[in-house]
């Protein structure tokens, strides 16, 4: 058996374990036998009389702008790191069951996505969620690592590869060679920093307030990174409260204008990416400038991102395929493995 096929890994798995990706907006669940069985939000609806946990995911989501004052809607993650054991630890367990019954009896081993860039404090805060959850056999797998496994990127080659991971709050830059991570960048910055600002440019320009999930609406129906053929004639009747009248309004918005709101939040992509690269020796630069940059994670189908890195880079850039799975993926692919003390990552060292 070639090496690169060598199991390798913490601890044995069966065929009931399961990666988590633990996002701050959405939570998505691997399991071994079956694939992705759960997405939901990362959200729990909880009594603040008396701290009890009324629902999560996406019955929780469902109460917003519904609840009355005794009821908060909290959110299990915040810029990709856990915000409160105690929450997290009822997200958990509730998808847990959903994605695998009475899990208590099963015992599956976990792997669960973390930040590159996670602080010893913010990875004992995710050990100690899955805990309070009742999961005990776990570890831990970088983001970028398990997004570039899911996407199918060579990571076990002496050839670098590079990839790009974008969430709701962080988004991370990451070159790997033989099997493991070479250099690394990542940013407090994500798609709900886009959804502000167009929802600041909508109140400003037009005096209208509108929601998240309206502001979400207008960035994948009209929303892009660079400009195309058919950008010039899309359109979209954008509704909500008048500021200065509270009365319900509607106005239509131009592709353009929300082109140009976007754009100037991807500054901090660009910027990230030359962190990244910036001291890369220059033979895995030479990969990269060959190889190009794949993008992953479900803000990575903005349409004309790609366009957009290469324009402002000068790298070519291409998205995964499921791009939005590609970590939760990557965790399913790290369960296939017999850990013996070493690093999850290393798996595909040849």
């Amino acid at each position: 058996m070639a090496d690169k096929e060598k199991v390798l890994s913490a601890f044995s798995t069966g065929d009931n374990d399961i990666g988590i990706d633990l996002g701050t907006l959405n939570t998505v669940i691997f399991r071994k036998d079956k694939g992705i069985v759960v997405r939901e939000p990362s959200v729990v609806a909880a009594d603040n009389r008396t701290d009890e946990v009324l629902a999560v995911g996406r019955e929780a989501r469902d109460m917003a702008g519904k609840t009355p004052e005794s009821i908060t809607l909290i959110d299990a993650m915040k810029s990709g790191a856990v915000a409160e054991c105690s929450i997290a630890a009822a997200l958990i367990k509730v998808l847990l069951r959903k994605a695998m019954g009475n899990f208590n009896v099963i015992k599956p081993k976990v792997v669960f996505a973390v930040p590159s860039g996670i602080t010893d404090v913010e990875r004992k805060a995710v050990e100690d969620s899955a805990k309070q959850a009742g999961i005990f056999s776990v570890r831990l797998l970088e983001t970028p690592m398990a997004a570039a496994i899911g996407a199918g990127l060579p990571v076990g080659a002496s050839k670098g590869s590079m990839v790009i991971t974008m969430g709701a709050g962080v988004t991370e830059a990451a070159v790997i060679a033989l099997g493991d991570i070479v250099a690394s960048a990542s940013a407090r910055f994500g798609s709900q920093d886009i959804d502000e600002a167009i929802r600041s440019y909508i109140r400003r320009t037009y005096g209208l307030v509108i929601g998240i999930q309206t502001a979400e609406e207008i960035k994948m129906k009209i929303g892009s990174a660079a400009p195309s053929e058919d950008s010039y004639n899309l359109f979209l009747e954008v509704r909500g409260r008048s500021a200065a009248e509270g009365l319900p309004k509607s106005y239509t918005v131009q592709a353009d204008e929300i082109r140009t709101v976007v754009a100037s939040c991807l500054t901090k992509l660009t910027e990230l990416i030359i962190k990244c690269l910036e001291d890369l020796p220059g033979e895995l630069a030479s990969d990269i400038l060959e190889g190009g940059i794949t993008l992953t994670g479900a803000p990575a189908q903005l349409r004309g991102l790609d366009r957009f890195i290469a324009e402002e880079t000068g790298i070519k850039a291409q998205v995964a395929e499921r791009p939005a799975d590609c970590v939760a993926e990557g965790l399913g692919k790290s369960l296939e493995l017999i850990f013996d003390g070493r690093e999850v990552r290393k798996h595909h060292k040849k």
